[in-house]
């Protein structure tokens, strides 16, 4: 009886023991929260803030702010994955990441060729923070993050649909105009997003994108959830009347009408159901979008549209810019192969259209400054790179898309293949997006690109890069010093940058006090000239590239009777920056520099630019009666 306690006792011990050893073997084997993590958090962080980024002080007070907190956050992700990984890079011949590393090189080297080498060397540091991004993301975003991601930017994009639609009746009043006015109708900001055409393209690469949720995911709670969040930023794109967007979203909902019918007759699920439940909420969406059509003026826009182009006018179809779409084509003409080098499109355009008879034969659309963007990416990327450019250009949008509709046909895996296929229909609305918008050269839409592609290339990789073995290896500590102290600099240059705006929108202000009306005192104008004066030479210091320092520059030095100095601001602004406003102020500092010969070739430039500009119409005829 004591043997049969006994051994009794010692297996009862023998499981406890093996229980415990079982107990904590679990814990050593539970997943700890490394480097893949952090960076997937600082990614999250990155595109569920990135809208939201603004800076009222600011000069520019949506993209310059978008643009350096992007930036910011990009060499932060940027040197937390190289302390977490070796510098090896294993491109294979053919690869996608060799094309993109080919298009780098190349517009690295044409740097040096283009005819405004600082405007296109600061494009192309953008181009390199946004292929960090995207070769960072495509190692460490597994599928299940980006369709949380996802998730969250939909949430992201239903709030900005809400502002969208308060700002489109007056009801936003935090968002105002420069003269005070509360900003309404089709041109608002889409909330705090700054552009309307980028806020239509949030919009509906979310609702394609929760369309997963809706129809792939197992759990009703999620589904409706995300129903939910489609209808709000369908009602956004709406209500921003951007008609790319919309048409691009057009197109892409009829091919995922075509991919999910035959997914569900693939997959074996029960058709019948599920196929009623999709037309129904189809038409419930329908009935939603005719709806909010009508409330936004969209039906009116279309209908306008309709009109036009059956009479052969395509004026309103694409905003009045095809006559900048004819001026290109003649500039692409003249340098087809090679380009003339990237973020070099605004400069010449304005010279082209000002000094050549073809460029003055085209009447272009009333709207202050120039134009700076083509609104076709496909004629920019031309136009700016040359051919080889382009087809770098077209090939690196088709190929993973291409790539991705194999794995969709051949994957064994319903849910997989879904979500492929959804990142392939965002391929096709940024397609047809690039036909009158340029989301390649803003920091929202470019950072949502970068996620398409690398959610296509992550179901695409055979892995990711070894990560560094020994932490404190001396190899590593090296690095880390490295990586540190260019991290540091290049994110306190950022930093430069948001101050360098800062005091631009305050000198604004300043400038605005000294020119209105109402201040009549001399005194008072000539304190706030040299105020403003002072914080534009404050921004000039903390940021070369903020060119507009100039421009604020010049106005000061104006009001404070210093012409010369005036004169030698405008010119630096306006041989980057050029603009009928610009140039109409540089002839009349001119002008009071006694330089009349100078003074109107500029104002004749401006007009040649804008014939129907008032100020300088007015200038001139003050010229005119000159002796």
């Amino acid at each position: 009886m004591r043997t049969c306690r006994r051994s009794e006792d010692e297996l009862v011990k023998k499981k406890g023991l093996r229980h415990q050893k079982g107990r904590s073997k679990q814990k050593g084997q539970q997943r700890r929260w490394g480097a893949d993590d952090l960076l997937r958090m600082l990614a999250a962080v990155f595109f569920l803030a990135l809208p939201f980024v603004i800076s009222l002080d600011g000069s520019d007070k949506f993209r310059l702010p978008k643009q350096v907190f992007a930036s910011s956050l990009i060499i932060l992700i940027g040197a937390v994955y190289l302390l977490s990984r070796k510098p090896v890079v294993r491109w294979r011949p053919r690869s996608w990441e060799f094309l993109l590393g080919i298009l780098a090189a190349y517009v690295g080297v044409q740097v040096f060729f283009s005819g405004h080498p600082a405007l296109s060397l600061e494009a192309f540091y953008t181009l390199c923070y946004f292929a960090v991004l995207l070769l960072v993301l495509k190692e460490v975003a597994t599928p299940n993050y980006l369709r949380w991601l996802w998730l969250g930017i939909g949430v992201v994009g239903a709030v900005s649909a809400v502002f969208t639609v308060l700002q489109y009746f007056g009801l936003f009043p935090e968002m105002v105009g420069a003269s005070g006015q509360v900003i309404s109708g089709r041109l608002n900001p889409a909330g705090l997003i700054g552009e309307v055409q980028s806020g239509a393209m949030l919009f509906g690469l979310a609702s394609l994108m929760l369309l997963g949720w809706v129809m792939a995911c197992d759990r009703p709670a999620w589904r409706v959830a995300a129903l939910a969040l489609v209808g709000f930023n369908a009602t956004g794109m709406v209500f921003t009347r951007t008609l790319t967007a919309l048409a691009a979203f057009g197109v892409s909902m009829l091919l995922w009408l075509a991919f999910h019918h035959w997914w569900h007759f693939r997959s074996g699920k029960r058709v019948t159901r599920e196929l009623v439940m999709l037309w129904g909420l189809l038409a419930v969406g329908l009935a939603g979008g005719l709806f909010a059509a009508q409330e936004s003026g969209l039906d009116d826009r279309i209908r306008r549209v309709a009109t036009q182009m059956s009479r052969g006018d395509w004026s309103v179809a694409t905003a009045g810019r095809q006559p900048i779409y004819r001026i290109t084509w003649e500039m692409v003409q003249d340098k087809p192969i090679l380009g003339a080098g990237l973020n070099t499109f605004g400069v010449d355009f304005f010279h082209y259209r000002a000094d050549t008879e073809i460029g003055q034969q085209q009447k272009l659309v009333e709207q202050p400054g120039a134009f700076r963007q083509v609104h076709n990416e496909y004629l920019q990327v031309w136009l700016e790179l040359g051919l080889p450019g382009l087809i770098l250009f077209l090939a690196l949008l088709a190929i993973p898309a291409w790539r991705a509709v194999g794995q969709v046909r051949r994957s064994e895996d319903s849910n997989k293949a879904y979500w492929l296929a959804l990142h392939c229909l965002a391929v096709v609305f940024i397609l047809v997006e690039c036909l009158t918008f340029f989301p390649f050269q803003l920091t929202l839409s470019g950072a949502l690109i970068v996620l398409v592609f690398a959610g296509l290339r992550s179901a695409q990789s055979q892995g990711g890069l070894p990560r560094e073995d020994g932490l404190l290896a001396r190899s590593w500590l090296v690095k880390a010093a490295l990586v540190l102290v260019g991290s540091c600099i290049l994110m306190y240059s950022q930093i430069q940058v948001w101050r360098a705006n800062e005091r631009l929108g305050s000198a604004e202000q300043f400038l605005l006090i000294a020119y209105s009306q109402q201040t009549r005192d001399l005194q008072t104008q000539r304190a706030a000239a040299r105020k403003a004066l002072d914080l534009a030479d404050q921004a000039r210091q903390l940021c070369f590239s903020c060119h507009k320092a100039y421009d604020l520059r010049g106005s000061a030095l104006m009001l404070l009777g210093r012409y010369r100095e005036a004169v030698e601001s405008y010119s630096k602004a306006a041989s980057v920056q050029p603009s009928a406003e610009l140039y109409t102020n540089l002839g009349m500092a001119h002008f009071q520099n006694r330089n009349l010969q100078e003074a109107r070739q500029s104002v004749e430039t401006a007009l040649r630019y804008r014939p129907q500009y008032p100020q300088a119409q007015r200038a001139l005829r003050m010229l005119d009666q000159q002796p």
